[in-house]
């Protein structure tokens, strides 16, 4: 029993972080415009676009990421999705143009599309129905937070170094996520 136990509140701390994560790289990107739009000699408007594209992309692929976890294991799905967009992160923080930095915010956002529809399914079915309104609160409220955290992980990092560092650092912390993933414990589909 107290096993098991760990391993719920493991899979929801790990998820719940899965969450921030999601917006972290959302919030990171609006406060790096004026360093990126320096650093690739592009117009602050179209950075603005990228932006609007990438949470297109993120929300538009949650529906296939739905789709796909209905007929895979949703760890495998995650794992994947994450490492998506860990490696857009990356290229997003060496991208030299305009072109390259809208394909790896795309690709980002396709990688994002997973947690949102995954996560959260993974997560009601191994909290019992007594729970999950705090777990999912703790959903919403970490993707708020997140949101905040990318935005001054942003202003914090930028300004003494380059743009591109926070990316680097959010790719980093992407990475350490995944390894997370293999220790969580896939709970069957309406288990709660």
């Amino acid at each position: 029993m107290v096993h098991s136990k760990a391993k719920v509140i493991y899979t929801i701390i790990v998820f719940i972080a899965l969450a921030a994560f999601d917006n972290i790289i959302i919030g990171l990107f609006p406060p790096l415009f004026r360093y990126i739009a320096k650093d690739l000699d592009v117009g602050i408007a179209k950075l603005g676009t990228v932006s609007a594209i990438n949470i297109l992309v993120t929300a538009l692929s949650s529906l296939y990421w739905g789709y796909l976890s209905g007929k895979h294991r949703r760890k495998n799905l995650i794992i994947i999705g994450t490492l998506i967009w860990v490696v857009s992160v990356f290229l997003t923080a060496a991208s030299q143009n305009f072109i390259q930095l809208l394909l790896f915010q795309i690709l980002t956002g396709v990688g994002l599309g997973c947690i949102a529809s995954i996560g959260f399914s993974i997560l009601t079915d191994y909290i019992p129905h007594h729970k999950r309104g705090l777990v999912l609160s703790l959903w919403g409220m970490a993707q708020g937070l997140g949101g905040i955290l990318g935005s001054l992980m942003a202003s914090l990092t930028a300004t003494g170094t380059s743009w591109r560092w926070p990316f680097e650092i959010v790719g980093f912390i992407g990475l350490f996520l995944i390894i997370l993933y293999f220790f969580v414990e896939e709970p069957p589909r309406g288990q709660s």
